[in-house]
């Protein structure tokens, strides 16, 4: 088993961009602060490092240890740029889930996506995207885990099952992808659109006790993408020809709903439909309230039980 990172830890680089100046590497400048190795903080994926060039995050950890839900990094690691963590602390060793080995329980990796982007990842959950996004989408992921015991568990869920992975694409001001984009293959692909969820508040307000927050859109992708996995894998092809998506969907609001009840929302979610406009969407709650998203102008209209706008 590899020692443990932390922050001050080094790390080599092998980039040179701009040429022809090497980023040689650097120290480990970001961990997480209630989690002490030897003095230090621990690393974790998504951790930043200092280098020459733009600064590198580790892109590579154990997905048998979870430190702040983030995958703890160790000496050995892999980072976005290509290089790895030279220094741990020999006296904390860190392993993988189920032993590794050929064919075992693999840990965490980083990987080349399209240009520009990065690709992370931690047992089923492979996340591609630019680096800023997936700190943010890794981020978001931490911060909601913290929140909700239901996205806790489906984080857990995501990263254990590496039986029915899930695969997220983060994309921004996509066609065709509202929020999120659902196709199922029994190896699910997710895009997620952040500038769409940005729309949506990271709390509901007292005016809008009932809103659709960013958190439960990520807990519905995720949820929706797995439990899709979960019905191809073990029934093969849905004889619908629809991916088995209706099944996942539905599986995904009564995720959301768990959630909503985690944050003290009273309502639940009962479905979502396109209209009454062309470009509208609608979230439809049981105490008769709903939501309209127009997608075009990206505006929100929140209606009481009796259909009147709230201001």
């Amino acid at each position: 088993m590899p020692p443990a990172a932390r922050i001050s830890d080094m790390h080599t680089c092998p980039l040179v961009n701009p040429g022809p100046v090497p980023h040689v590497g650097g120290p480990i400048v970001k961990g997480e602060p209630t989690v002490i190795v030897g003095f230090m903080p621990a690393a974790r994926v998504t951790d930043t490092l200092v280098c020459v060039g733009p600064p590198d995050m580790i892109a590579k950890g154990s997905t048998g240890v979870m430190i702040g839900y983030m995958p703890a990094a160790r000496l050995g690691d892999m980072t976005v740029h290509g290089g790895v963590i030279v220094v741990g602390m020999p006296q904390v060793m860190i392993g993988e889930m189920g032993g590794g080995g050929a064919g075992g329980g693999g840990g965490g990796g980083g990987a080349a996506g399209p240009p520009g982007t990065i690709t992370v990842q931690m047992g089923g959950l492979t996340v591609t995207g630019t680096p800023a996004d997936v700190a943010q989408f890794m981020q978001m992921i931490a911060t909601e885990a913290r929140r909700s015991g239901t996205m806790n568990n489906l984080y857990t869920t995501l990263v254990t099952d590496t039986a029915n992975p899930v695969n997220v694409t983060l994309v921004r001001n996509t066609p065709n992808v509202w929020v999120d984009a659902y196709d199922g293959n029994g190896n699910q692909r997710v895009n997620m659109d952040y500038f769409d969820n940005t729309e949506f508040p990271d709390s509901p307000s007292a005016n809008h006790p009932d809103a659709v927050t960013q958190g439960e859109n990520l807990v519905h992708a995720l949820d929706e993408a797995h439990h899709g996995a979960e019905l191809q894998n073990a029934n093969g092809n849905d004889p619908s020809g629809n991916n088995w998506y209706n099944e996942s969907h539905d599986h995904a609001i009564d995720a959301e709903n768990d959630y909503r009840h985690d944050r003290g929302q009273a309502s639940n979610l009962t479905d979502s439909n396109g209209g009454p406009g062309p470009n509208d969407v609608t979230f439809n709650f049981d105490n008769g309230a709903s939501e309209v998203h127009d997608t075009n102008t990206h505006s929100v209209t929140h209606n009481d039980s009796s259909g009147n706008p709230i201001p």
